[in-house]
């Protein structure tokens, strides 16, 4: 999310999500993005980074695909890009458990 929240304008004047729009600059994406890859590296060490890898690259399509119907990102579209990721990496883990590629 802070990835869309960064790279993404926001859309409305004013709204709920501003303020994160606000409160997320260029350090702000750099840990976040850091510190995603360091979990799913700590965690799978060999499926973590393409589960990170499939997440951001759902974001960025679920992100662009709003852009382009609403001219930016709002709070609401914020939480949808969230839950799309989150739904994302639960069925690549769910793939590469099936297949025995997990751990």
């Amino acid at each position: 999310m802070v990835n869309a929240i960064f790279m993404y304008p926001y859309a409305r004047p004013e709204g709920l999500g501003k303020a994160f729009k606000a409160a997320v600059g260029r350090s702000e994406f750099i840990i976040a993005t850091f510190l995603t890859l360091l979990l799913a590296v700590i965690l799978f060490p060999t499926a973590g980074p393409v589960i990170a890898a499939g997440a951001w690259i759902i974001s960025i399509l679920a992100a662009l695909y709003i852009k382009k119907q609403i001219g930016g990102l709002t709070g609401d579209s914020y939480g949808a890009i969230n839950e799309i990721a989150f739904v994302t990496v639960l069925l690549e883990m769910n793939i590469l458990a099936f297949k025995n590629w997990l751990l």
